[in-house]
């Protein structure tokens, strides 16, 4: 299996489900995996992207920027339907300002390798 500073977890598209989310940080736990890379959309969709960003921001030593991440706490954008204004409202304060300031990417060495 390698040495556990070469293994690393990769989650993504969360959107606010903290139940899932907590299912699959224990998983990763359980395997020995402590590098965690989170490849975006923390928010939307789900209920808790509040929680969902508190756990990913103390959890994931990478977090890259999502789709959902960018457009939906842009200040300049309209809010067309209730749920993107509901779901932007989950969303505690400096939450948003944190998502769009990700990185789009995220270049790293794992094996002697930058992948």
């Amino acid at each position: 299996m390698g040495n556990s500073a070469d293994r690393i977890a990769l989650i993504s598209d969360v959107h606010g489900n903290l139940t899932a989310l907590e299912a699959v940080l224990a998983d990763i736990d359980s395997r020995g995996i402590e590098l965690i890379y989170n490849l975006g959309d923390y928010v939307g969709k789900g209920p808790r992207g509040r929680e969902v960003i508190d756990v990913c921001r103390r959890r994931c030593a990478v977090n890259i920027l999502g789709n959902w991440d960018d457009f939906l706490p842009d200040p300049g954008r309209t809010h067309d339907s209730e749920a993107l204004a509901w779901w932007l409202a989950q969303l505690g304060p400096g939450q948003g300002e944190w998502l769009r300031a990700l990185p789009f990417s995220h270049d790293f060495v794992i094996s002697g390798r930058t992948r």
